[in-house]
């Protein structure tokens, strides 16, 4: 399974991470600001403004059978 680090390099975006269960937290991310991104949670991103740049490390290489296509398969 799959941990992700999501940062901010430029601008500023909007996100929500869902976990097993359904729980979910909303955030906004500024130039600096990260979020890490646990096992088997789904991670969406939105309102990107005009200038934002986002990166993320994962800790594996991607690999289909591990991938999550939709929040309901948590």
């Amino acid at each position: 399974m799959c941990e992700q680090l999501v940062f901010c390099q430029s601008g500023s975006v909007g996100g929500r991470v869902t976990g097993p269960g359904g729980q979910s937290m909303e955030f906004r991310l500024e130039l600096g600001d990260w979020i890490v991104i646990p096992t088997r949670h789904w991670l969406t991103l939105e309102n990107f403004s005009p200038e934002c740049v986002v990166g993320v490390f994962a800790s594996h290489s991607f690999d289909a059978d591990e991938y999550i296509d939709s929040p309901d398969e948590l």
